[in-house]
């Protein structure tokens, strides 16, 4: 009986390791169904989708820039153009993985790759507190106009009165507009 504990204690050992390490991640809060965010980001124009998937040589320009990791190969862009067929705006929804769980932003930009407009659409519960204080000041509305270059060190102004979690969500939401106008520059800009 005894040889038999040791080997019941590890099994029940792992068991609660991986309930540990899947409890930590809280419910999905959708701020936004994907319906709502296209119709707010591309407001006028004819829709469409472009599909793009990263591989060999746009996967390694992306993977140049020391911000990008994103997990995902492939990505959706919605497409607004005028009547002339030329561009107006396009959407992205770019998920950033954290340690609280992915967060969901959806960004427009413009057809010159600067930011137009952005949306939180999914977060977990626990981080929620977090970039909620963010969502109620004007702070990705700051980044319009912003393109590829933009800086991920946030302003004095956005760091006064907020949390470290909060900065730090911060700059997860800029790094996913960030790397929302590099892909668009590379796949409207330089036509990869």
């Amino acid at each position: 009986m005894k040889k038999w504990i040791p080997l019941l204690c590890v099994p029940a050992f792992l068991l609660g390791t991986a309930f540990h390490s899947w409890a930590h991640v809280t419910p999905n809060v959708k701020l936004h169904t994907t319906r709502e965010a296209v119709a707010r980001l591309l407001p006028e124009g004819k829709l469409s989708l472009k599909e793009v998937t990263l591989e060999g040589e746009n996967l390694k320009a992306l993977e140049s820039h020391e911000n990008w990791d994103s997990q995902e190969d492939h990505f959706n862009f919605y497409v607004s153009r005028d009547g002339d067929r030329k561009l107006k705006r396009a959407a992205i929804f770019m998920t950033e993985f954290t340690r609280h769980g992915p967060v969901v932003v959806g960004v427009a930009l413009d057809p010159e790759g600067k930011i137009a407009d952005a949306v939180v659409t999914d977060v977990q519960a626990e981080p929620l507190e977090w970039i909620g204080p963010l969502l109620r000041i004007p702070f990705l509305e700051s980044f319009r106009g912003k393109g590829s270059g933009l800086d991920l060190r946030l302003d004095e102004k956005w760091k006064r009165g907020t949390t470290e979690m909060a900065q730090a969500y911060g700059v997860i939401l800029a790094n996913a507009l960030k790397k929302s106008a590099q892909l668009f520059e590379l796949v409207f800009r330089n036509g990869k």
